[in-house]
């Protein structure tokens, strides 16, 4: 069952997304994103709380997602270290704000993940609840299932790698430079993980700068339809 899983996630949910994303850009009803947000909340749900009910039957596995509060140190060190990339990304967020004239700037480099972020309020109330999801179930799908999973045969360091890179391809949707990009920021959540010995500062680091890059996006979007 883990091999299942494993492949689902590594294979068949990036290629579920790609189909989605390309149904979404060409669709032009007003609804549509709304409906995509919706879909991909059901498919990630259903995906982690299967991997969740697996593991729950092997002590192990379930260790390896590092639920539990690590040294208090180091718990507070590792969301310390989230918190102040975060007021590091607020404080750009506010700058940019501030300045209408850049938002044409903000709205190019968004390149093809425009399509993802709201446009309106509505879709901003939506998307709030993809951050929240997006910070949790992938954390766990990345860095507490298959991370655990990859170690049993790669060794830790290979396995860091490998779960991360396949982090990076779950969003090939949005082109291959954001592989790359993503990639990164898997490793830089594995390394959050393992300095804190939990997996809750990188679940909160995450779903925060989702948050933040959603919020963003829908100031410099709005309207934009």
């Amino acid at each position: 069952m883990n091999e299942l899983l494993a492949l689902w996630i590594v294979l068949v949910n990036p290629l579920v997304d790609v189909v989605l994303y390309r149904q979404l850009g060409r669709s032009s009803a007003a609804s549509s994103r709304l409906r995509y947000y919706a879909i991909g909340l059901a498919l990630q749900w259903t995906v982690t709380l299967c991997v969740l009910f697996v593991s729950r039957r092997d002590a192990a596995a379930w260790q390896g997602f590092r639920f539990a509060v690590g040294p208090p140190l180091r718990f507070a060190l590792g969301f310390a270290i989230g918190a102040a990339y975060l007021a590091v990304m607020l404080a750009q967020r506010r700058k940019l704000i501030a300045r209408p004239e850049l938002m044409p700037l903000v709205r190019r480099s968004f390149h093809r993940a425009e399509l993802l972020l709201p446009h309106t309020r509505a879709e901003l109330r939506a998307f709030t609840a993809i951050a929240l999801t997006a910070g949790f179930t992938e954390e766990v799908l990345y860095r507490g299932f298959l991370l655990t999973y990859a170690n049993a045969f790669l060794g830790l360091g290979l396995a860091i790698f490998a779960s991360s890179l396949a982090f990076g391809f779950a969003h090939v949707y949005l082109g291959w430079r954001h592989v790359a990009r993503t990639a990164i920021v898997g490793l830089a959540f594995a390394g959050l993980l393992f300095l804190s010995g939990s997996i809750w500062p990188a679940i909160a680091t995450h779903a925060a700068i989702d948050l933040v890059a959603g919020n963003l996006g829908w100031h410099a979007l709005r309207g934009a339809d």
